[in-house]
């Protein structure tokens, strides 16, 4: 092969590499798929150059062929991906089809070069042709680059078109490949001049579209340089619908924004124009407007650097006016509900003071964190007897306020279960260690951010001991008016059978029967005195009160009970003390002590101890008899009063029953204190009845 020819070819190869160069760095700079596509094109085409030097090897013109096809079909793909449209389906096949015809015409049939390359050149020509038209249809490009692209590849195709033909002109043969190079390298020089111009078209649009988009926004936009002079380089013209000044203003006097801020913002714009400040956080700034008015800016900044050190200012201001005002009418209107609602918990705190402290009920605020007291009302203080100060801080359960620790820890459990109690029936411990009796009533509530019991307790003691009271005396009522049906019904027919059995006892028939005789007559005879103790209960009988000494009374008496307490070998003791005279029935009294004294005898054992006691306490007087015995137990002690109950195995129960019935004609009070060593028998005389007691000067 002549120097000429392997020249040329290898001047056509390196030339060809230049454009797919150019294609591959468009690629790495704007990563456009058919840039990449094109850039291999070029880069197979320049290797297909280095084929034709072996033309007489079988083998390298097939591969010349295929790259040649090949090339063919990239360059459709890169065009079609160019355009965004997806290649045209049927050219995969027609090219397969020009491959197979190449091969079979040179390698099998052997014919000539004009005929085996026609199909191959004529489709990479008409694809050229059709890219450059493409190329000068293009819009918002660069004129020249435009042109010179276009041209290239269309004179590019003609040449590929016109090459079977040309080269059979011996003249301008030897010029071709020339020609191939020049307009190979009009399309790398046309390309790269378009996107540069295409670059510049695309600057000037962005830089006008980001104008109109800054000044389209309602924010302020602004750069300030402060190296190497300060001065304003850039305000949008939201600054003069926001302050009312125009950018020249600024642009004139670049001290111009001290002018309008306020001067207690003079310091931070010092630190912001300084350099030392921190730019990440948003600075507040308030402004006066040209008409007078108040403007209030945020400012978001961004400090530009170079080599670092701070040369300019560019951020946004942003109008936070309309917020700020509604902030302020909403801090005013926020002010003004605070102030509403602290007077209305105010009001609502002093009615639930004097609702607290006012209330008739026990009350008391419980911390539920350690159980101590917060606070109790007077009612609190009044029944349960500690003063307000003696209480706070402690805790129930070391005031021993209940007497049974299971009841306090079964209501515990069930307040968890239902978060509030209604009206559970407790027993409660005074100061003076008395046992009452309240309906506690408790709900969880939150005070200064914690959780609080709110305790009440309706004391229902009285109540509970006059229902008990009007229910004994119903019974004796009803066993009063059961004795007077007796006395008539039983009583005679008793009487009249007594006197049959005296009369038959005295006959000499009946003499060895006369103990039999003496035992009916004396069953008869007890018979008889429990009717006459019931006759006693009936209400309906009259008591005859008039002013006696209760002491005078027992003294009285005392030897009837000392031969009694001689027999039962048990010391008997008074410890009176002076009482006034008191509006009794003495038949009665005496009635009542005797029957309380032998109880107390017959309980206590050989040797034991049984005082007779009287005083005066709180304004009531005391009468009260204690023995030295078992005492009595627990279930018999609530039912004590009523007929035939008893602890004795012989009693009836109907001494008792007397005393307590007595005891409640006279308007008085009788109660019993028992424990293992003895029990006590207390009756109490209220002063203050004007029907029992006579004013003593």
């Amino acid at each position: 092969m002549p120097f000429e020819v392997v020249y040329s070819l290898i001047s056509s190869t390196l030339v060809t590499l230049v454009p797919s160069l150019v294609y591959f760095f468009l690629y790495y700079q704007e990563r456009q798929r058919y840039l990449l596509i094109w850039g291999y094109m070029w880069l197979i085409n320049s290797l297909a150059y280095t084929l034709l030097l072996f033309l007489n090897n079988a083998f390298f013109i097939i591969l010349l062929i295929v790259s040649l096809m090949f090339c063919c079909y990239l360059l459709a793909w890169g065009t079609c991906s160019f355009l965004g449209k997806k290649i045209f389906p049927w050219l995969l096949p027609a090219f397969i089809l020009i491959t197979f015809w190449c091969i079979l015409a040179e390698v099998v049939l052997k014919l000539p070069y004009f005929f085996y390359m026609i199909p191959e050149l004529f489709s990479i020509g008409a694809l050229l042709l059709y890219t450059g038209f493409i190329y000068l249809k293009l819009e918002n490009m660069g004129l020249f680059g435009k042109l010179l692209t276009g041209w290239s590849f269309i004179l590019l195709g003609i040449y590929n078109i016109l090459n079977p033909f040309t080269n059979l002109v011996q003249s301008i043969a030897p010029w071709l490949p020339l020609i191939s190079i020049l307009l190979k390298i009009g399309i790398a020089l046309g390309t790269i001049i378009l996107h540069f111009e295409k670059g510049i078209i695309d600057l000037k649009r962005s830089k006008a579209n980001y104008k109109a988009l800054v000044e389209g926004v309602p924010d302020i936009i602004f750069s300030y340089s402060l190296h190497p002079e300060a001065k304003t380089t850039y305000i949008s013209p939201a600054m003069t619908r926001i302050t009312g000044y125009s950018p020249q203003e600024f642009y004139c006097k670049h001290t111009f924004l001290f002018d309008i801020v306020d001067k207690k913002n003079h310091a931070t714009l010092n630190q912001l124009f300084s350099g030392k400040y921190d730019y990440s956080k948003v600075t507040p700034i308030i402004c006066t407007h040209k008409n007078g008015s108040t403007v209030y800016l945020e400012i978001y900044i961004s400090p530009i650097y170079d080599h670092g050190k701070i040369i300019s200012l560019e951020g946004v201001a942003r109008n936070v006016t309309t917020r700020k005002v509604m902030e302020e009418k909403l801090r005013q209107i926020e002010t003004e509900k605070r102030k509403r609602m602290n007077l209305n918990l105010q009001l609502a705190e002093d009615r639930f003071k004097k609702a607290f402290y006012s209330s008739p009920n026990i009350m008391a605020v419980i911390s539920i964190q350690d159980g101590k007291l917060i606070d109790v009302n007077k009612s609190f203080e009044s029944t349960i007897g500690y003063r307000r100060e003696e209480v706070l801080g402690k805790t129930l359960k070391r005031l021993n306020f209940y007497p049974k620790k299971r009841d306090i820890v079964k209501l515990l459990r069930k307040l968890r279960k239902q978060e509030q109690l209604q009206n559970e029936k407790i027993q409660f411990n005074t100061k003076s260690d008395n046992i009452c009796i309240g309906l506690l009533s408790a709900e969880k509530i939150l005070l200064t951010d914690k959780d609080h019991l709110l305790v009440a307790v309706n004391d229902i003691t009285k109540l509970e001991y006059y229902e008990r009271e009007m229910a004994h005396i119903d019974r004796l009522h009803l066993i009063g008016q059961m004795a007077s049906s007796i006395n008539h019904e039983v009583r005679n027919p008793l009487t009249t059978v007594r006197g049959f059995l005296q009369m038959l006892g005295g006959k000499n028939q009946y003499v060895n029967d006369k103990n039999y005789f003496r035992l009916m007559i004396s069953e008869l005879d007890r018979a008889t005195s429990i009717i006459a103790e019931l006759l006693l209960l009936s209400k309906e009988k009259p008591i005859e009160r008039k002013y006696i000494n209760l002491n005078n009374i027992i003294e009285n008496i005392y030897p009837l009970l000392q031969a009694d307490a001689i027999i039962k070998k048990v010391d008997l003791v008074l410890e009176l003390q002076p009482l006034p005279d008191l509006y009794l029935d003495r038949k009665a009294m005496i009635q009542v002590i005797l029957n309380l004294v032998r109880n107390a005898l017959e309980a206590s054992p050989g040797g034991g101890k049984v005082s007779i006691a009287t005083s005066v306490q709180n304004e009531e007087f005391i009468l009260s008899v204690s023995d030295q015995g078992s005492g009595i137990d627990s279930t018999v002690i609530e039912k004590l009063g009523t007929p035939f109950i008893t602890t004795k195995e012989n009693g009836t129960g109907l001494g008792l029953a007397i005393c307590y019935s007595i005891v409640h004609q006279h308007r008085a009070k009788i109660y019993a204190n028992t424990n293992n060593n003895g029990t006590t028998f207390i009756i109490k005389f209220n002063k203050e009845n004007k029907n029992i007691v006579s004013d003593i000067n």
